[in-house]
């Protein structure tokens, strides 16, 4: 789903299979879309500018704790000094 960030900038995705694209062009892409990977959600702030959400560690499983102690996606796309 996409829409309005919570500040009413930028645009905000939730994606069920953990891969974005994003930026003017579709250029700046993260992925969790692997075992480990807990990104939950990417807001785009302005270009080249985003806020990301994680997953609470084990997140649905016995084991949630609620705490974020590690993260792990991938974000490609990005030159030299981005």
């Amino acid at each position: 789903a996409a829409g309005a960030g919570p500040t009413g900038e930028g645009t905000l995705l939730r994606s069920s299979d953990a891969t974005w694209a994003l930026g003017d062009d579709g250029r700046h892409r993260f992925r969790a879309d692997f075992d480990g990977g807990n990104l939950s959600k990417v807001e785009r702030l302005r270009e080249g500018s985003y806020q990301l959400w994680t997953r609470a560690d084990n997140e649905g499983g016995a084991h949630e704790t609620g705490h974020r102690t590690w993260f792990h996606f991938e974000l490609s796309g990005c030159g030299e000094g981005e």
